[in-house]
């Protein structure tokens, strides 16, 4: 009724803090066994309920296809919707575990990959076929597929209590901040200092006995970028035709973002959703909106929107 026209609905998730969670959580008349807490599982769930959402409007409206809340599947499609008046919704998929593409860290500082390509291909046509038009391949824990934008201290934590290993972070390049900064890069961390103060990083001091990682002074970015298994799946959400988001990857994840999509003819457009989260450059941003991309800057909340429009 404002005027809305088109609205993107993200299945989302943070599978390791859900784990936390179901662990160390009462749940009264309910066993850990029964709690789902898989990014892909609850993130498909969450997109078929945006289609009960729909059915439920339309029988609000008098039946099938005529109430104002249209999943898309195409721009075709969503350029018929606008027309009509209606809200055009696009589905997506927003957490870490993309395809299911788990990461754990073994004692010796070797990984295990819970996904393979012949699971990735068919996690991508199950999305697809459920509608799904849009993909963050990264997002706040490190995957099989490669490393998170840091953001936050905080998914440290939640990335040890899910892969059994902490960031492996180096100094951002240019300091991480500055004017040749659209969003800023990494963060300062204290880990090394922390004292249990919460429930969940009380119990990864006592998981890890105390001895936590210290990082370097000044903004740390993550050294895992897009991993071979990451490039995999990029190219086949391209030939999909999914729209790309480059926020949540690593800073450093960023630039071979951009560079592998413009290999293509035309380039394959990406959009940054949230403003570069994770660390963008100015140039970043510029390359983006060459090969036909979209940056939507993150302003947290509507008083602060209004800020950036005035």
């Amino acid at each position: 009724m404002a005027g809305m026209r088109v609205i993107t609905v993200l299945g989302t998730n943070i599978e390791g803090l859900c784990e936390f969670g179901a662990d160390f959580t009462p749940h009264v008349g309910m066993q850990y066994s029964e709690i789902d807490c898989k990014d892909m599982s609850i993130g498909l769930k969450q997109i078929e309920y945006v289609r009960d959402i729909q059915d439920y409007i339309d029988a609000q409206y008098g039946g099938p296809g005529k109430g104002f809340f249209r999943i898309v599947g195409d721009p075709v499609e969503a350029r018929e919707v606008i027309a009509e008046g209606k809200l055009a919704v696009i589905p997506g998929l927003e957490f870490s575990n993309l395809f299911s593409c788990n990461l754990s860290w073994n004692p010796d500082g070797s990984e295990v990959r819970h996904c393979t390509k012949e699971q990735i291909d068919s996690e991508i046509d199950r999305a697809w076929d459920l509608g799904i038009r849009q993909v963050f391949p990264f997002h706040d824990v490190d995957s099989a597929l490669g490393g998170t934008g840091i953001i936050q201290e905080f998914l440290n934590y939640v990335g040890f209590y899910s892969t059994s290993g902490f960031w492996d972070l180096s100094a951002c390049e240019d300091g991480g901040e500055g004017e040749s900064f659209f969003n800023n890069a990494g963060i300062t961390l204290t880990t090394g200092n922390v004292v249990g103060t919460d429930p969940l990083s009380e119990t990864i001091l006592s998981l890890t006995q105390g001895r936590l990682p210290v990082y370097g002074p000044g903004r740390q970015c993550n050294t895992r970028t897009v991993t071979d298994l990451g490039a995999y799946a990029i190219d086949k959400i391209m030939k999909k035709g999914f729209i790309m988001d480059i926020d949540h990857a690593a800073f450093r994840s960023k630039q071979l973002m951009l560079d592998y999509t413009a290999k293509t003819e035309p380039d394959y457009p990406m959009v940054s959703g949230h403003g570069g989260q994770g660390g963008m450059t100015n140039a970043h941003v510029r390359q983006l909106i060459k090969q036909g991309g979209i940056v939507y800057p993150g302003n947290k909340n509507g008083y602060g929107h209004v800020q950036f429009i005035e």
